[in-house]
């Protein structure tokens, strides 16, 4: 059996602005502290006191067992399996395809997390996950004892994992199955004492079904992430101002921006990008990542 952790409410998140070092990034563990205030990033999570300490007691825990600082996990569906979800950053994709528009700041934490390969080569980015599949639901995860998920986690020893479930499980799911089964790999991630950063998922209005059950699986993402005192991305209120919220024709996946006249680009932050839903999650999860290196990791202060 996984250790369980109890349950204890944390506040929502909300805007905030994370701080970040500047230094050259090791994979020996965070560098000392120099850090500059980033942009503020809507969605982003709000680390207080509490979350703070809970999570780096994780973190530590981590350490001790051999974890690796720059190294982080990526469990989903197809919108996490996607290539165009943060692959763009890593050093597969050759020549940098990357604009960072006026969120240079993060450029440390994007070169702090791709200074570390996790095979021959791939970064934490750009690796493909045994544990992000295409229809995946959070019950898929746990199938035969959560074995691809173990897997990734053994082969990567990551200190985070950006999870985001949902997409699929409001069409088959039901909802107290969902948050079940969400929670449980929250759990299993936790009991391997890697700090799980839980996202909420985009609206899905292919269906009458799930345009009436989206709402309700949105608020379990957010009951799982307080009730298991982690980090909680709030990608749906991010996707909301954007054209159609965010979502592609499909009207299932998150749209992309695409240069005119050009080719796909997830990895540009520029105002024209930042108006699609993958360029959006991108520039979300860089952000949180900076914010949980700061906060957790190198021990900064908290959120009020």
């Amino acid at each position: 059996m996984e250790d369980v952790v109890e349950a204890e409410d944390v506040v929502a998140p909300v805007d905030v602005v994370a701080l970040v070092d500047v230094v050259a990034p090791r994979d020996a563990g965070p560098p000392p502290v120099d850090v500059v205030a980033l942009p503020r990033v809507t969605g982003v999570p709000r680390i207080d006191a509490t979350l703070k300490a809970a999570m780096r007691a994780v973190y530590l825990r981590g350490q001790a067992a051999g974890l690796r600082a720059a190294v982080f996990a990526k469990i989903g569906d197809s919108i996490t399996e996607s290539q165009s979800f943060l692959t763009d950053f890593g050093p597969s994709s050759g020549t940098p395809s990357w604009n960072l528009g006026s969120y240079n700041a993060f450029e440390p934490t994007r070169a702090y997390f791709d200074a570390t390969l996790v095979d021959a080569v791939h970064s934490s980015f750009d690796r493909p996950s045994l544990a992000a599949m295409t229809g995946w639901t959070a019950g898929h995860c746990l199938e035969d004892g959560a074995a691809l998920l173990r897997q990734e986690l053994t082969a990567l020893r990551p200190a985070v994992a950006v999870v985001m479930f949902g997409s699929a499980d409001v069409e088959v799911t039901e909802l107290a199955t969902y948050r079940a089964n969400l929670t449980r790999v929250v759990q299993i991630i936790l009991a391997a004492n890697v700090i799980p950063v839980l996202s909420t998922i985009p609206d899905r209005t292919d269906s009458p079904t799930t345009v009436a059950l989206g709402p309700s699986f949105v608020a379990a993402v957010r009951e799982v992430a307080a009730a298991q005192r982690i980090p909680l991305v709030d990608y749906w209120a991010a996707l909301q101002p954007l054209p159609g919220r965010g979502v592609s024709e499909d009207r299932v996946h998150p749209s992309l921006y695409r240069l005119p006249g050009g080719g796909p680009e997830a990895a540009y932050f520029t105002p024209a990008a930042l108006a699609y839903g993958y360029n959006v999650r991108n520039l979300l999860t860089l952000a949180t990542l900076a914010h949980v290196r700061a906060v957790v990791f190198n021990d900064g202060p908290a959120d009020p």
